[in-house]
């Protein structure tokens, strides 16, 4: 019999981190021990300033490479 994986296809975890919060519901109490994480701190880290909020942007391709053109154009603007 096959073991069913706990994550959906689409679940990717790029590192320990995202995998330990990927599972985690806010309705679940925190393991104990954790350091940095709690019960006040948990929902913060859903919220976002305004200056991190999605902005217009293409789609960077191996054709294209748009990320280092705005790079370029972001730093063109400091030098």
């Amino acid at each position: 019999m096959r073991k069913q994986d706990p994550f959906p296809s689409s679940f990717t975890a790029s590192s320990t981190d995202c995998y330990l919060l990927g599972p985690l519901q806010l309705n679940q109490p925190l393991p104990d021990g954790l350091t940095f994480l709690s019960d006040d701190t948990l929902p913060t880290l859903f919220q976002f300033p305004k200056d991190m909020d999605q902005v217009p942007a293409e789609v960077n391709r191996p054709n294209n490479q748009v990320l280092v053109q705005y790079y370029e154009d972001e730093w063109r603007r400091w030098n």
